[in-house]
Parts: structure tokens; C-alpha cells; sequence
């Protein structure tokens, strides 16, 4: 490759609906929007999705391939082909098993040795819930196969590292790149906190504890709607937010769970949003209440905002917060409730002093800018030795 030319990055995802993987390949192009060094496309081997759209607004080129089903594969397969073939990428760049293991495989048969995968959970649970078969048939695939195919595997997390590293992947190929924020969109608003408030009928001077993540076993909504129980029978002025993907009136399994509670005019389901800072600017507590994550971004998107938290001990949360929240025990809603309690109890400035120490840490080692330099020196470390 000539020193003077661009170093163009193909990343292949799955999907580019509204989640933490896509958040991220969003965020990591377009921090990186104006820096002539590099040119990336995506392929999605379903469809375009919100995030596929926005990227399209900013004059990133998305393939949709639209695999929705197992038969698909070979059509897909030859779509890859294709495009590598004529775009010819310096490096592909793929995210979550699909990904890794269509695209990864892809790339090697055509030449390209420059194959970075990406993993973006922590564990496979062994219930069957959570998780597809085809993601759990994926896994075992990559195993060999990421002694191989990769050059590196980028693991959003330290806890999903040790997983896979203990799994089988190829150890030695092993490293970690978190998430990044752009915290210059998580400024607390006072007005839009009260624009918000009004919206949902919340009064100004009370307190509302937030979750946000799509309706998903892994996520434990329940949890939460237990603990908010918990809380609304010690705390008549606190209010519970939930917003995510089928986090609305429409799940009637939640709605009914959310009525046993006894305190349902205290829950305010606002179904999947793209306004998370403003969101964010409404609430006093941010809650993380899953039973597995790796790298839980909605988690740095609080802390951005200056929010304390409470949150569960689940892939990276506690090594992430730090002191700017409490953690609590996975799947024990007794203990969540307790931590939210805490922060109900506390004065205001004390939940802002957390908050602040929570923001702090994201500035000191999760700005997108950081993150970006980790990918920045990752693709030409690649582009400098192969």
C-alpha cells in the first residue's frame, strides 16, 4: 500500500438495529468522519436498520444483504465476495459471531489476511435463553477457526476476554477496546429535564429512577419491576422510567407484571427511543439490572450524563463504575432495591457528587476520542507488519 493512501476498513455486522454493537461501529466512523487517513464501508448481513440510516445521511456506503434466514448464506457469501472483490478493502473488520465467521472466512479465502473479529458479549449462557442457536452454533465454529482466520480479536470487555480465552480462542490474538462516549452529548439539561417530565406526567420535584435496554432476558426487566416495587412501598415521590425496544404498553406480559406490583401509576414505559441524553437529562438514578453483559453501554451513557448508579455485577459494569454507583448481586432484587434506596435516602448534592465521579471517570478512560486512537493504532499496526 502507498504511504500517501487511505487505509480503507470494511466492517461487517449483523444487523444495524439499535443495540450496543451497532452504537459503537456508529460511533467509532463517525468520531472519525474527518480524519483523511482512513475510508470505511459497512455490510449488514440483514437490513439497514436506524443505525444503517444515519450512516447513509453522513455518506458512509451500507451493503444490506438481507440474510434473514440460514438458506441465505450462500447468497450472502457471494455478496461479500463481491464487494471485496471490488472494493478491496485493506482491512475487514467484523462484529459478533455471524460476522467473525461469514465475513472473517470470506476475506481469508479471497487474500485478505487483515481480519480483525469482534466479540461483544461476555458469556453464552447455558439456558438457552438470551441468546440464538445459530449465535451459541457460531461460537463453537469460531473456536478453531480464531486460530486461523484472525489476526487480532477485539473483546469490548475484560470479563468477555477471559471467557473465550477460557472457551478456546486463540489466546495470544486477545485484546481489549471499550466502548466510547462522546461526552459532550451528555450535558444535563434543566429544561429538557422538565420537557421531559411534563411529557410523561412526572412531577418536577420527584425522584425517577431509570433503565434503559431492549426487552430481553438478559437485560432481567423483572428484576427491575421487583425492586421498583420494593422501593415505591419505602418511597411514595419516586417514579420508575423504562425505555428500550418492546418496552411499552404493548408487551402485555411486562404491563401485567408492572400492575401485580401494586404501583403501576409509578411506571412510565416509553419503548425504544432515539433521544437517550435527553432521556437521561429527566432522570436522578440510573438502574443496570441484566444477568449477563459484557460491556454495558447504556451504563457509560449514564455515567456521561453524571448520573450515580446502581447496577449488577455483570461483564465490565463494576470496573466501569468504579466509585461513582453501588453494585449489587445479579438476579436479587432485594439487593437492587436496597442500592436504589441508598440513593433515594441520600441528599441531592450527595447523588451529584457520585454522579460527577462517575462522569469524571468516563473522561479519564472512556472518551470516543480514546477509543478511537486504540482502533487508529490497532489498523495500521496491522497494515505496518502484514
Amino acid at each position: 500500500m502507498k504511504k500517501e493512501s487511505k487505509i480503507k476498513v470494511l466492517h461487517i455486522i449483523s444487523n444495524l438495529n439499535v443495540g450496543g454493537a451497532e452504537i459503537a461501529l456508529k460511533r467509532l466512523i463517525l468520531n472519525s468522519k474527518n480524519n483523511k487517513q482512513f475510508y470505511y464501508e459497512v455490510i449488514t448481513l440483514t437490513d439497514i436498520g436506524p443505525i444503517g440510516v444515519e450512516l447513509q445521511k453522513m455518506n458512509i456506503k451500507v451493503y444490506s444483504l438481507k440474510m434473514y434466514s440460514i438458506v441465505k448464506i450462500i447468497k450472502a457469501l457471494f455478496h461479500i465476495k463481491s464487494i471485496i472483490q471490488k472494493n478491496k478493502p485493506h482491512i475487514v473488520q467484523t462484529w459478533m459471531y455471524h460476522s467473525d465467521l461469514l465475513g472473517g472466512v470470506m476475506a481469508r479465502l479471497l487474500g485478505c489476511r487483515r481480519v480483525i473479529w469482534g466479540i461483544r458479549n461476555s458469556d453464552i449462557v447455558s439456558n438457552n435463553r438470551g441468546i440464538s442457536k445459530s449465535s451459541k452454533w457460531g461460537l463453537k465454529f469460531c473456536i478453531p477457526l480464531s486460530h486461523f482466520i484472525p489476526y487480532k480479536i477485539v473483546s469490548v470487555s475484560q470479563k468477555g476476554k477471559i471467557y473465550h480465552a477460557n472457551k478456546g480462542y486463540a489466546r495470544r490474538k486477545l485484546i481489549v477496546i471499550p466502548n466510547g462516549y462522546d461526552i459532550k452529548k451528555y450535558k444535563r439539561d434543566s429544561n429538557i429535564r422538565q420537557k421531559i417530565r411534563k411529557l410523561i406526567s412526572v412531577p418536577s420535584n420527584a425522584l425517577i429512577i431509570g433503565s434503559i435496554g431492549r426487552f430481553n432476558s438478559y437485560k432481567d426487566p423483572y428484576n427491575f419491576i421487583l425492586s421498583a416495587k420494593i422501593v415505591a412501598a419505602k418511597n411514595n415521590s419516586t417514579f420508575f422510567l423504562m425505555a428500550g425496544k418492546n418496552i411499552d404498553l404493548n408487551n402485555k406480559l411486562m404491563v401485567q407484571m408492572i400492575e401485580k406490583t401494586g404501583y403501576a401509576d409509578r411506571f412510565r414505559l416509553l419503548g425504544e427511543r432515539n433521544d437517550i441524553p435527553d432521556i437521561l437529562s429527566a432522570i436522578d438514578i440510573f438502574c443496570l439490572h441484566s444477568r449477563s453483559e459484557a460491556f454495558p453501554n447504556v451504563l457509560g451513557e449514564a455515567m456521561s450524563a453524571g448520573l450515580p448508579s446502581v447496577v449488577t455485577d455483570v461483564g465490565d459494569a463494576k470496573r466501569m463504575l468504579g466509585r461513582g454507583g453501588i453494585v449489587v448481586p445479579k438476579k436479587d432484587a432485594n439487593a437492587l432495591a436496597q442500592g436504589l434506596l441508598t440513593f433515594v435516602h441520600n441528599t441531592e448534592d450527595s447523588r451529584k457528587l457520585i454522579g460527577k465521579i462517575a462522569r469524571t471517570r468516563i473522561i479519564q478512560n472512556y472518551t470516543i476520542d480514546n477509543v478511537q486512537q486504540q482502533y487508529n493504532n490497532l489498523y495500521k499496526n496491522i497494515i505496518r507488519v502484514i
